[in-house]
């Protein structure tokens, strides 16, 4: 039987196996909270079940000594159960860093924070949709398009760190339950 949990395991190992093969890297925010002339170190995001209100900003560390970001939350918005089977809303949440400024004329950097942590931000989120549009079914969930894409880069100023999200819904496949359905993929 798919639970809400096991479908957020599938989905957290499905992302992680992916992160992992295709070697997929972000800039790491410092773990000591200094980011000025710091080298930038490239890490795989973790993957963790979990989420955060939306809006809510709060650093997540993410273990120590890891650093605060890049992370993938997976987590479940909300879910329903009828006579024909469940489903449910996922919600994966992203955040990365960046402390790029823009470059004056003369070469040296400015204290203007640069576009770099939304533009990671953006092609992450396309980067996990593109991988979940491919796969169509993972563990006992089969996708239910559209799959939503949004960040919160109009609600809150959250620089050095961009956050955004993919929400979309799941039918989990149950025994004996819309088999019929289920086959189709």
């Amino acid at each position: 039987m798919y639970t809400p949990v096991t479908t957020l395991r599938d989905f957290k190992a499905f992302l992680e196996a992916k992160l992992k093969e295709e070697q997929y890297t972000l800039q790491a925010a410092p773990c000591d909270g200094m980011y000025d002339q710091r080298e930038n170190k490239l890490i795989i995001p973790p993957v963790r079940i979990a989420a955060m209100p939306h809006e809510n900003f709060a650093y997540m560390p993410i273990g120590e000594p890891q650093p605060s970001a890049p992370y993938i939350l997976v987590g479940m918005d909300t879910g329903d159960t009828a006579a024909d089977g469940r489903s449910m809303e996922v919600l994966i949440q992203c955040c990365v860093f960046s402390t790029a400024n823009y470059e004056r004329g003369d070469g040296r950097k400015s204290s203007v924070p640069d576009e770099q942590a939304e533009i990671d931000l953006l092609n992450l989120l396309e980067w996990i949709q593109q991988r979940l549009i491919e796969k169509h079914k993972i563990g006992g969930a089969a996708l239910d398009y559209p799959i939503r894409m949004g960040s919160y880069a109009s609600k809150a100023y959250t620089y050095p760190r961009a956050y955004g999200y993919l929400s979309f819904g799941v039918n989990l496949i149950q025994p004996g339950i819309r088999r019929d359905w289920a086959n189709k993929y």
